[in-house]
């Protein structure tokens, strides 16, 4: 079940972080900024204080001054950076304006306090609390009356994770994971608990001399092996993956091919047990750019898409075609003085959609 979850799945969740990238590619960092700075991550000029982004429905070729986003799951936000460029706030918004999420970091990577809201009022607050060396060792979920909803309580050994408890509100504890490393600090057993005595399964993990996954090992709680997958790879990239039953019967399969700058070029996926084959063909330009994508679902091109690029390196035209038929989107984009773009304008076919505004400040 959890391969034809997989399979299912597979072709969204790789589309939609393929539109995260292409969000990401509309401007790429040309910055003096050190490495270190959050500020190239998010693709950004000079010395930016914020950045607010608000997105609106066009009508009759106008700005209707009505919030909207293109899908449910984005959202007009604020980020807040210091002075070094680090990522230090950020607030999402709802399509009425109202405040649905806020996140406080210690750079990017690194949460500090994560705020949920439901009508504008405090829904659940998550704090993260960490060790002299960085770890994140407490994660609790809190009430708006700052009673506990629940928490996650981690341990570290040389910062590698060596256990994870999940708590409740009463502070009974409803779960445990366990993870067993070898010499070289790989990974090579995590086993799941329903509270601290029984086990309810486990994963096996083995490397190779270069510390290269070959091999995953599902076990229940009786140690019966439910499923068996293995790992290939030409130099340091994975070229094949395929899971096995108890039985050594094939159940699914994952080959992948690369150009010369290890771009992945072909990926095809088989699910045995529901004869169910996907594949994808992928093109790139010089810069590294993704510009044709094209997904084939047993034999039959399902989808391609076309993208172009403009000379800053900017995404600016997608083109996609399905049984439905071909749709353009195309994007143009409105600069300040420090580069950054401050609107981008959306057509589909030709008509425009969206406006999406930005106020930047700097420091």
């Amino acid at each position: 079940m959890k391969k034809l979850i997989t399979l299912i799945l597979i072709s969204t969740l790789l589309i939609s972080c393929r539109k995260d990238k292409e969000e990401q590619e509309e401007v790429i960092a040309v910055t003096n900024e050190p490495e270190v700075s959050d500020l190239n991550y998010y693709n950004l000029y000079g010395p930016v204080k914020s950045v607010e982004e608000k997105s609106y429905e066009i009508v009759d070729g106008r700005n209707s001054g009505r919030l909207k986003r293109e899908t449910y799951s984005e959202y007009d936000f604020v980020l807040e950076f210091n002075q070094k460029g680090q990522l230090i706030r950020e607030k999402k918004f709802n399509s009425t304006g109202a405040l649905h999420e806020e996140t406080i970091y210690d750079g990017k990577d690194l949460i500090v306090d994560y705020i949920q809201y439901m009508n504008n009022a405090v829904f659940l607050t998550t704090k993260h609390t960490r060790d002299d060396k960085g770890n994140t060792i407490i994660i609790t979920r809190r009430n708006p009356d700052g009673s506990q909803y629940d928490k996650i309580v981690q341990t570290f050994v040389d910062s590698k994770l060596v256990q994870k408890r999940n708590f409740d509100a009463n502070e009974r504890l409803t779960s445990k994971i366990s993870f067993t490393y070898d010499d070289k600090g790989n990974l090579i057993k995590e086993s799941y608990y329903k509270n601290t005595e029984r086990i309810t399964n486990y994963i096996t993990y083995e490397y190779d001399d270069t510390n290269k996954k070959l091999s995953e090992s599902y076990y229940d709680s009786q140690n019966n092996n439910v499923s068996n997958t293995k790992f290939e790879y030409l130099d340091d990239l994975l070229v094949k993956v395929e899971s096995y039953l108890p039985n050594g019967e094939l159940q699914y399969s994952e080959m992948k091919m690369y150009d010369d700058n290890n771009n992945l070029t072909y990926n095809k996926l088989v699910d045995n047990s529901i004869k169910h084959v996907s594949e994808e063909k992928i093109g790139y330009d010089n810069q590294k750019n993704i510009v044709s994508y094209e997904v084939i679902q047993n034999g039959t091109t399902v989808q391609t898409i076309t993208k172009g690029y403009d000379d800053s390196n900017r995404l600016v035209e997608t083109a996609t075609t399905s049984q439905n038929g071909t749709s353009k989107r195309t994007l143009f984009f409105e600069t300040d003085d420090k580069g950054n773009w401050v609107k981008k304008t959306v057509l589909i076919d030709k008509m425009p959609i969206y406006e999406i505004q930005r106020v930047i400040l700097y420091y």
